[in-house]
């Protein structure tokens, strides 16, 4: 009768979903509908989870549930029981790892919206909190968010939770939470990992009555509109960014032009197709994106397909979105072996790439009834899933393959930044025939697009050395997409489905390029002339060996011995690990004894250790502004501060009460970021200071290429605030010590004419990269991002050193090569005294 009485019972939660309760203290535990919505098994695991590590939130993901099964949960379950209801969970291995750390209402309501929508489906099951996201066509059209009685949820308030490590990083589920969903910044890892399976045993061994899990948590639900019938594919793209036949049922008809199976969330089978002859229309693109989960039909490039399915948009970081063809009803192959249709030219004799502007649009590109072709934006999308063609191709930037020095194989991507057209002048370019940016005029480079390897490129070379500048001499075809990459931003990209000897064959530059044979400074110390250089060194730890040891040549090679090396993105002995404090004398000390220059340097380590944690930068690596300096040509007076919260206070004769110390470090302006230090020298009997920063980055900036426009640069307030201080600081230095000479170096995370350099500048100050005729135009930056040459890093200095013969240079050791050591450029200045 038992037996009977369960089996019904399977029966109907298999329906409903639901937990019953027997008469005799027993329920039924199912897997089924995880992709919905939370069920009972999902809920039960979150229970213990939450329960037995005194945790106030659980974010379990339905992929760690096994498809269809069922289970039984009683009080004083056996152990064979208790192993029957694991078989519920796919927990082998790492999966087994929960990570618990603490996130606001807030971050967790934003994660929870994010990676639901992204899915499309119910992929985080929640306990101690519940959801419901509705969904058309992949935009969100409600999502609401409560407490685990029905309250409000305080978005205010800091949890205790509990999320899946296996998925917050691991090269199985890369890019992860952590940087596919912004866990890097919004979650607070304490590092503590729990069981799954030993907490649920612990949980049903302790059981006194059975839990109450009637409740769905966590609810996703996808409403579709009408089934429109046959379609033309340039007809669900429309002249618009947004698809206006989003969320319905369509039918329609295309060739296969690229195709793939992807390995990263979401996993699934994706293809391209295209409409034979399109409708001419330069506003409206004939090719559209197909997801799904898995190539059942054996599809070919060339095949002409009819496909059902319901149109998406698929949201980005950004805003921006996708037009896709999922939650598919069929795919019907309707002739094989098809010649492709003909690839659109882009550039001279084509289609007219814009070059000055991403958009002239003021609000959300999403409601922008029609496309401007002047826009690059819009220039993109209207190409969107198409096939194209572009000629000579340069190469201003790449990310990938070699690009780190510290590879001991290449990665197994390569994303080239390319322009098209490259034998013709182009404005603005760099003496390597790279870009700039142009901020001031709103030019962020829309003529760059990136050809990209992934599964549905093929034949692109991620062993071999590019740098910028380098061309790609002949033509290549692709199929534009839109790409989201490791952060969940959309970016325009070129696919390969065939191979193209072009990239090999048509290649002209110079492939590995040594050190040695870069840039390198011609200011050298001389016996009357100080050298100050400032160099990013890009999360630097003690145990990065090869790159500890690569930038101490650079120190030696490139910036010939400076007399004073401000030194930003130090970490602490263990980098990227939560244990062991916040201390670096081992990473300065591994960084001096690296560089070899002879018996007539004797380099000295100035390094205030930061508040553990407390700093900003990447989580457990404690970065902070250092400092090293030749002791056989400058004289220092040590003065430790007591703390790294301690007030560096100018004393009435001039000099500073610590040194090295720390500008306002308690100030609110520098809250959770990296402290200013300052450090105070002689040389030649006079005195010289020296202010390394390292100022917010632009997190909390629009992107060029998002939804919402123009630009705004959120993260600049802070940065103005920083600058002021700074600026503060210098003006009651150069009152109470008119003789000092004052050097204010490092990364400023800013544009040259972004309004905190200005407020930096002040009166007191001048920036050495935009002084008179230091540094040639062509010269002016210390980074590369996404194929744009840009100036974040700057020497600035007041009129005391201006008047001592000034020399100033940046060496493009890393912007321009693959193999780089940093992110960043190192700049050096020379003195005459």
């Amino acid at each position: 009768m038992k037996a009977t009485f369960l089996l019904i019972l399977i029966l109907v939660v298999s329906c409903s979903d639901k937990v019953y309760r027997y008469d005799f203290g027993e329920s039924v535990l199912a897997t089924s509908k995880k992709e919905l919505g939370s069920n009972t098994a999902s809920t039960l695991m979150g229970l213990a989870i939450k329960e037995v590590n005194n945790l106030d939130i659980v974010l379990f993901p339905s992929d760690l549930l096994v498809d269809s099964k069922f289970s039984e949960l009683k009080l004083q379950m056996s152990d064979s029981e208790i192993e029957t209801a694991l078989g519920l969970y796919d927990l082998g291995g790492a999966k087994d790892n929960f990570k618990t750390g603490r996130m606001t209402g807030k971050q967790i309501k934003r994660f929870l919206r994010k990676r639901n929508q992204r899915a499309n489906k119910a992929d985080l099951h929640t306990v101690g909190v519940s959801y419901k996201l509705e969904l058309r066509g992949g935009i969100v059209e409600n999502f609401g968010i409560s407490g685990e009685l029905g309250e409000s949820l305080d978005l205010n308030r800091v949890y205790k939770v509990a999320i899946s490590d296996y998925f917050y990083f691991n090269n199985a589920t890369f890019p992860g939470y952590f940087y596919g969903n912004g866990l890097n910044r919004d979650f607070t890892d304490v590092q503590n990992i729990v069981s799954a399976k030993e907490s649920l045993k612990i949980y049903l061994k302790s059981l006194k009555e059975l839990p109450f899990m009637a409740v769905q948590n966590s609810i996703v639900v996808k409403r579709t509109g009408e089934d429109l019938g046959l379609v033309k594919i340039y007809e669900i793209q429309g002249e618009s960014h947004r698809s206006k036949l989003l969320g319905n049922i369509v039918k329609t008809r295309g060739v296969v032009t690229a195709l793939g199976s992807n390995d990263r969330f979401p996993k699934g089978f994706e293809f391209y197709i295209q409409d034979i002859e399109g409708d001419n229309n330069p506003r409206t693109s004939d090719g559209v994106r197909v997801f799904k989960e898995k190539n059942e039909e054996g599809l070919k490039l060339g095949d002409l397909v009819e496909v059902k399915a319901t149109v998406f948009e698929e949201v980005t970081g950004t805003r921006m979105s996708r037009t896709s063809l999922m939650d598919v009803n069929s795919v019907k192959i309707l002739s094989r072996s098809n010649a492709l249709p003909k690839a659109v030219k882009i550039g001279i004799g084509g289609r007219d790439i814009p070059n000055a502007r991403v958009s002239s649009w003021v609000g959300d590109l999403n409601f922008k009834p029609g496309l401007d072709l002047e826009d690059g934006i819009d220039f993109w999308e209207s190409l969107e899933g198409m096939r194209l063609k572009m000629n000579d191709l340069r190469i201003v930037g790449f990310r990938g393959g070699y690009e780190e020095y510290d590879s001991q194989r290449p990665k197994d991507y390569l994303n080239l930044y390319i322009i098209g057209d490259a034998k013709e002048e182009k404005s603005h370019s760099t003496w390597v025939n790279g870009i700039m940016i142009d901020p001031l005029a709103g030019d962020f480079n829309p003529e760059i697009v990136q050809i990209v390897s992934n599964h549905l490129s093929k034949g692109i070379p991620n062993k071999k050395y590019f740098n910028v500048g380098d061309l790609i001499n002949g033509a290549v075809e692709g199929v534009l997409t839109y790409e989201m990459n490791i952060f969940g931003d959309g970016e325009f990209s070129i696919v390969l489905p065939e191979s193209q000897d072009v990239l090999i064959n048509g290649y002209e530059g110079l492939g590995e390029v040594k050190l040695e044979n870069r840039p390198i400074t011609k200011l050298t110390p001389e016996e009357d002339q100080l050298t100050i250089a400032t160099f990013n060194i890009e999360n630097l730890s003690a145990d990065q060996t090869a790159r500890v040891k690569r930038v101490g040549m650079a120190i030696k090679t490139t910036l010939k011995c400076p007399d004073v090396v401000n030194l930003v993105e130090v970490q602490d002995n263990n980098g990227e690990d939560f244990s062991g404090g916040s201390a670096a004398d081992r990473t300065m000390s591994n960084i001096i004894d690296s560089i070899d220059c002879g018996d007539a340097y004797d380099y000295r380590p100035l390094n205030i250790d930061p508040v553990n944690h407390h700093e900003g930068g990447v989580p457990g690596g404690n970065i902070r502004v250092a400092m090293i300096y030749n002791a056989k040509r400058l004289g220092f007076e040590h003065r430790p501060p007591p703390s790294p919260m301690s007030e560096t206070i100018i004393l009435d004769n001039g000099s500073i009460n610590y040194n090295p110390g720390r500008v306002s470090p308690t100030d609110i302006a520098f809250k959770g970021t990296r402290k200013s230090i300052i450090a105070e020298f002689t040389f030649k009997g006079e005195p010289v200071f020296v202010i390394g920063n390292h100022f917010n980055s632009k997190l909390g900036d629009s992107s060029a290429w998002s939804a919402i426009q123009p630009v705004t640069l959120g993260s600049e307030e802070r940065r103005a605030r920083l600058a002021m201080k700074i600026n503060e600081f210098v003006g009651r230095l150069s009152f109470k010590n008119p003789k000092a000479n004052i050097a204010v170096v490092g990364d400023f995370n800013a544009y040259m004419t972004e309004n905190p350099m200005r407020v930096l500048e002040g009166n007191l100050l001048k920036n050495l990269m935009t002084y008179g005729n230091l540094w040639p135009e062509d010269k002016r930056y210390t980074t590369n991002f996404n194929g744009s040459s840009q100036a974040l890093d700057y020497i600035f200095v007041n009129e005391n050193l201006l008047k001592k013969d000034p020399e100033f240079e940046v060496l493009h050791i890393n912007s321009d090569y693959m193999g780089r050591l940093s992110d960043h450029d190192p700049l050096i200045s020379r003195f005459r005294f």
